[in-house]
């Protein structure tokens, strides 16, 4: 590696795009012979370089491990530098890492409220309403959640009155901010081992051509080489379409993706109709979905008869609107998996994971270590490998990603298992067949880090 003069533009580059997972393990290239074990790397803001811990991976590719969203104090773009051993420069790589923002705030979005209401009381409340001079922007009749999904934007003082009398005046119906909920990311082939999950060849029970699964999150690829003969349905929800791909596109690959022998997996329930409904639109702190675009998802979901849904979104405020949603979907008989988040937080609560009747999923690794990033707490349900997943990318190379994001989908493929055997499976009998498949981690029994532990099949599954 030379040490006197920076490099020629291109000579590195990562096989990433788009915004980065603070705390992500992502991998650099040099189109040079050689990166020496020596050189130091870091991240660069302002005058500021920051360390940045990297390993070997090939003589010409190293693996560095980005500091977590907590370490990092500004916004903006970091640039990557190296110095040699014995050098006392910084070198430029050339190139540029943007954070994508992991807040699991619960913004409100542009002062709107939401609101699920019966339609018993809809006639007095939009009268109610036009008394206050709010005008309704949106107003939905939701299908299988059987209540209308109101927003309105009303000024401060009367979003404030409102959330204030709603609940007396209106008791059956409910009220909130139209809350803002993030992605919660952060491949190894050891996560199928990792759940005994079988060999397609031998276990018949391995056909999932009639089972529907969900998935609430970003907008999906579906030109992606591994995807493009998956059958994949798309909804779109969000008002102002966030067009990144990356996140929703790693679920599906894990969940339906088609398999490439030493190149990619197949997807856990490949054969499988997914259903995608994009929710995640362009805010100031990245993307985002509203709980109107979630609640609106989720019945689009439940008209379509899917019953096993995956959320890998999470936010710190119990929203009453998508809580009310939540459980009226359960009503229905969906069975909704969700990320535990990733604020290495273990004094507040992740929702949707945190909602009565979520299976709550947090991460581990191949040597069922939890994910150092993952929350916990009581709410926690069940583990799942969620830590150097290898998820393809459309030009056939791939990276690493973690997060309690990827864990969700592995733990909704196990239920998809048993509800693909018996499609009327009711959320307590799947739970305590997950409980008692589950390897034991943590201390003996539950714990809030490990839940009941990591849900496997046994090899009796397949007969």
């Amino acid at each position: 590696m030379p040490s006197n003069a920076e490099p020629a533009q291109q000579d590195y580059y990562l096989t990433v795009s788009g915004c980065i997972i603070p705390g992500s393990t992502v991998i650099l290239y040099s189109r040079q012979s050689t990166l020496s074990q020596t050189t130091a790397w870091f991240l660069k803001s302002g005058i500021h370089y920051r360390p940045v811990h990297s390993l070997p991976v090939s003589n010409n590719a190293i693996k560095l491990m980005l500091p977590n969203e907590h370490a990092l104090n500004t916004d903006g773009s970091f640039g990557v530098f190296y110095k040699p051993q014995y050098d006392h420069d910084y070198q430029s790589a050339q190139i540029e890492i943007s954070f994508c923002h992991q807040e699991q705030a619960t913004q409100p979005s542009n002062g709107e409220l939401v609101i699920m209401a019966v339609n018993e009381e809809l006639p007095d409340m939009l009268l109610y309403f036009s008394e206050l001079g709010v005008v309704v922007i949106e107003q939905q009749w939701l299908e299988k959640l059987a209540m209308q999904l109101i927003r309105i934007e009303p000024d401060a003082d009367t979003a404030r009155k409102l959330l204030k009398q709603f609940n007396s005046r209106f008791p059956s119906s409910a009220i909130d901010e139209n809350h803002y909920y993030s992605q919660t990311e952060a491949s190894r082939h050891y996560a199928k081992q990792q759940v005994h999950w079988p060999e397609k060849k031998v276990c018949a029970a391995l056909d999932f051509s009639s089972l529907r699964v969900g998935l609430i999150d970003s907008l999906v690829d579906t030109t992606h080489p591994h995807l493009k003969y998956a059958n994949i349905q798309m909804g779109h929800f969000a008002d102002l379409q966030d067009h990144a791909t990356e996140h929703a596109t790693a679920l599906s690959l894990i969940l339906v993706g088609e398999d490439d022998i030493g190149v990619s997996p197949a997807g856990l329930v490949q054969g499988a109709t997914l259903y995608a409904a994009a929710v995640m639109e362009k805010t100031a702190k990245g993307p985002a979905a509203t709980v109107s675009a979630m609640v609106k998802a989720l019945d689009w979901l439940l008209v379509n008869h899917v019953r096993l849904i995956n959320l890998s979104l999470a936010g710190q405020t119990p929203n009453r609107v998508l809580g009310r949603s939540i459980l009226a979907a359960n009503r229905q008989g969906a069975l909704i998996f969700a990320a535990a988040g990733n604020d290495k937080r273990t004094d507040t609560l992740a929702y949707p994971a945190a909602f009565e009747n979520v299976y709550a999923i947090t991460a581990i690794d191949a040597r069922s270590h939890l994910y150092s990033y993952a929350n916990q707490g009581d709410f926690i349900d069940f583990s799942a490998p969620g830590v150097d997943i290898w998820i393809t990318s459309r030009d056939g190379r791939g990276s690493y990603v973690s997060g309690t994001s990827y864990a969700s989908p592995y733990a909704m493929a196990i239920a998809g298992f048993y509800v693909n055997r018996n499609a009327s499976i009711s959320r307590d009998v799947l739970y305590q067949t997950l409980k008692a498949t589950s390897t034991d981690l943590g201390i003996i029994g539950y714990d809030p880090s490990y839940g009941w532990g990591l849900p496997t099949l046994a090899e009796i599954s397949c007969h």
